[in-house]
């Protein structure tokens, strides 16, 4: 039974590798609508626990308007909202998670802007870790493949937008997503 598990583990996280060297090589094309933040967020929640990967001491918040709508290709999105969480999670204390989702619309040089905050209570990134975390293959956990962030930058400047990485005030780290509106 524990043999099963080790190899329905490695089988799931080299599928996962696989995928992410496809994503990264060949981006697809996006496809932008617009859609809600909480359905979408539901649907990643709803693939962690299937997975089993989310810790039931998991606080996760979401301080956004139930309404919130945002533009962007769906798919594409989803699977960056799935990777931060699962970023998040792999540096929150263990027993003690707490990762928040806040979202607004914001207004720059007369051009209007989806933000979202991804806040977690993790340890942060240190400053020399911090220009490097994009990289194609950078990595610092031991079970990443280092190009989870890099798809994440990639699939945001393929919407026109980007990504930074701000002190969250929940300790950690909060990845700060920048998305245009039309």
């Amino acid at each position: 039974f524990d043999l099963t598990k080790i190899i329905l583990r490695e089988s799931n996280r080299l599928t996962q590798t696989i995928t992410n060297f496809l994503r990264f090589a060949r981006p697809e094309e996006t496809r932008q609508e617009w859609f809600s933040l909480l359905s979408c967020m539901e649907e990643v929640v709803q693939t962690f626990e299937a997975s089993l990967k989310l810790p039931t001491s998991l606080e996760l918040r979401f301080k956004f308007q139930e309404n919130f709508t945002v533009w962007g290709d769906r798919k594409q999105l989803t699977v960056v909202f799935n990777e931060l969480i699962q970023n998040a999670l792999a540096f929150c204390p263990e027993g003690k998670e707490i990762i928040e989702l806040e979202a607004y619309e914001s207004t720059e040089n007369d051009e209007n802007f989806s933000i979202l905050h991804f806040n977690d209570n993790g340890p942060g990134i240190t400053p020399i870790n911090k220009s490097l975390v994009f990289e194609p293959f950078f990595t610092t956990r031991t079970d990443g493949t280092g190009l989870g962030l890099s798809i994440i930058r990639q699939t945001l400047e393929n919407h026109n937008g980007s990504i930074e990485i701000e002190k969250s005030q929940l300790g950690g780290s909060s990845f700060v997503l920048k998305l245009p509106l039309p």
